[in-house]
Protein backbone atom coordinates (compact mmCIF):
# COMPACT_ATOMS: atom_id res chain seq x y z
CA UNK A 1 0.00 0.00 0.00
CA UNK A 2 1.34 3.72 -0.75
CA UNK A 3 1.11 5.99 2.03
CA UNK A 4 0.23 9.45 1.52
CA UNK A 5 -0.44 12.55 4.36
CA UNK A 6 -3.73 13.99 4.23
CA UNK A 7 -2.24 17.31 2.33
CA UNK A 8 -1.31 14.86 -0.27
CA UNK A 9 -4.43 13.77 -0.51
CA UNK A 10 -6.29 17.43 -0.04
CA UNK A 11 -3.70 18.19 -3.03
CA UNK A 12 -4.87 15.23 -5.39
CA UNK A 13 -8.31 15.72 -4.92
CA UNK A 14 -8.92 19.16 -4.91
CA UNK A 15 -10.66 19.19 -1.41
CA UNK A 16 -10.69 22.98 -1.02
CA UNK A 17 -12.19 23.46 -4.35
CA UNK A 18 -14.79 20.95 -3.30
CA UNK A 19 -15.10 22.10 -0.17
CA UNK A 20 -15.83 25.95 -1.60
CA UNK A 21 -18.80 24.83 -3.99
CA UNK A 22 -20.74 22.91 -1.16
CA UNK A 23 -20.24 25.30 0.99
CA UNK A 24 -21.64 28.13 -1.85
CA UNK A 25 -24.84 25.19 -2.60
CA UNK A 26 -25.16 25.19 1.00
CA UNK A 27 -25.13 28.90 1.17
CA UNK A 28 -27.92 29.18 -1.39
CA UNK A 29 -30.21 26.61 0.02
CA UNK A 30 -29.95 28.57 3.19
CA UNK A 31 -30.59 31.90 2.24
CA UNK A 32 -33.16 30.62 -0.30
CA UNK A 33 -31.41 31.67 -3.15
CA UNK A 34 -32.54 28.33 -4.27
CA UNK A 35 -34.58 25.61 -3.12
CA UNK A 36 -34.64 22.11 -3.22
CA UNK A 37 -37.06 20.18 -6.34
CA UNK A 38 -40.05 18.01 -4.71
CA UNK A 39 -39.89 16.04 -8.34
CA UNK A 40 -37.61 13.77 -8.84
CA UNK A 41 -36.49 14.67 -12.22
CA UNK A 42 -36.04 18.53 -11.75
CA UNK A 43 -34.02 16.80 -8.29
CA UNK A 44 -31.94 15.30 -10.68
CA UNK A 45 -30.88 17.94 -12.55
CA UNK A 46 -30.75 20.19 -9.93
CA UNK A 47 -27.71 17.92 -8.64
CA UNK A 48 -26.40 17.31 -11.29
CA UNK A 49 -26.08 21.11 -11.95
CA UNK A 50 -24.05 21.73 -8.92
CA UNK A 51 -22.20 18.39 -9.35
CA UNK A 52 -20.87 20.41 -12.44
CA UNK A 53 -19.44 23.08 -10.00
CA UNK A 54 -17.43 20.49 -8.29
CA UNK A 55 -14.09 19.38 -9.53
CA UNK A 56 -13.68 16.94 -11.74
CA UNK A 57 -13.99 13.08 -10.14
CA UNK A 58 -16.62 14.34 -7.17
CA UNK A 59 -19.95 13.48 -7.68
CA UNK A 60 -22.84 15.43 -5.14
CA UNK A 61 -26.07 13.83 -3.37
CA UNK A 62 -28.38 15.50 -1.12
CA UNK A 63 -31.06 15.14 0.76
CA UNK A 64 -35.00 16.46 1.52
CA UNK A 65 -33.67 17.85 4.65
CA UNK A 66 -31.09 19.61 2.50
CA UNK A 67 -28.15 18.09 4.01
CA UNK A 68 -25.19 18.04 1.14
CA UNK A 69 -22.56 15.34 0.35
CA UNK A 70 -20.30 15.15 -2.32
CA UNK A 71 -17.37 12.42 -2.58
CA UNK A 72 -15.01 11.37 -4.93
CA UNK A 73 -15.81 8.62 -7.19
CA UNK A 74 -12.16 7.29 -8.16
CA UNK A 75 -13.20 3.77 -7.95
CA UNK A 76 -9.32 2.38 -8.41
CA UNK A 77 -7.86 4.28 -5.94
CA UNK A 78 -8.11 3.43 -2.14
CA UNK A 79 -8.50 6.43 -0.21
CA UNK A 80 -11.75 8.03 -1.12
CA UNK A 81 -12.84 11.43 0.13
CA UNK A 82 -16.18 13.00 1.77
CA UNK A 83 -17.21 16.20 2.29
CA UNK A 84 -20.85 16.28 4.67
CA UNK A 85 -22.53 19.40 5.27
CA UNK A 86 -25.89 19.37 7.06
CA UNK A 87 -28.49 22.21 6.60
CA UNK A 88 -27.82 23.33 10.21
CA UNK A 89 -24.15 23.96 8.60
CA UNK A 90 -22.74 21.31 10.55
CA UNK A 91 -19.29 19.89 8.51
CA UNK A 92 -17.72 17.23 8.05
CA UNK A 93 -14.21 16.06 6.19
CA UNK A 94 -13.45 12.21 5.97
CA UNK A 95 -11.07 10.12 4.37
CA UNK A 96 -12.96 6.80 3.82
CA UNK A 97 -11.53 3.53 2.20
Amino acid sequence: MIYRSVKQLEKEYKLKEALRSVRDLWYQLTEGYVTIPESTEKLQSFIEYFEGELPAGWILTMDEQGTIQARTNYSNRFSQMLVCKSFSGKERVKIIS
